[in-house]
């Protein structure tokens, strides 16, 4: 009876080995979690809105070790706030979405529908100040071994003249499984 030891040149001997090399690298790849450092800015904003229209706030580009699926993660803060003693409204959607181009659906996988009124506040500065706080989660099948770039993208569809928004503390995390 022959040994494990030569059982194994055995088979390497008869082309086993080219099994082992012949697989990609990625084939035993694991979960993975990617994050990014938060948009930070000192002294303003990192995205300053003051009209109508689309913006991306934030994008990420993801490299998946194989096909799979990624739950992508989107955080951070804003603010609206009035520059005059008069209310203001504000009407925005935003989603993840997996191109620049899209329009946002706030009622879609990923997305948030945000209607803010801002009212006035005599003698203070700013002159009425509502907070924002931006989460949203997208799950995205993973379908090629390609690099991906996703997108916070945001609609304005409503800003009053005496409004503006900032968003700052902005990130993307996604998580990865095979």
């Amino acid at each position: 009876m022959p040994t494990w030891h030569q059982t194994c040149r055995n088979l390497i001997a008869g082309g086993a080995a080219i099994l082992f090399l012949a697989l990609p690298s990625f084939a035993l790849a694991g979960p993975v979690i990617t994050t990014q450092i938060p948009c930070a800015v000192v002294t303003t904003e990192c995205v300053t809105i003051t009209s109508t229209g689309q913006y991306s706030l934030r994008n990420i580009l993801f490299v998946p070790p194989s096909t799979g699926t990624v739950m992508i993660l989107f955080h951070g803060s804003g603010y609206c706030q009035s520059s005059n003693n008069q209310r203001g409204f504000v009407e925005i959607d935003t989603q993840i979405l997996p191109n620049n181009t899209a329009t946002p659906n706030g009622v879609a996988a990923g997305g948030a529908r945000y209607f803010l009124t801002v009212e006035p506040v005599a003698g203070a500065a700013p002159n009425g100040y509502v907070p924002l706080n931006l989460n949203s989660v997208r799950v995205l099948s993973v379908p090629t071994i390609a690099n991906r770039r996703y997108y916070f993208t945001m609609n304005v569809s409503r800003i009053d003249p005496n409004i503006s928004c900032g968003f700052n503390n902005l990130s993307f995390s996604l998580h990865f499984t095979p």
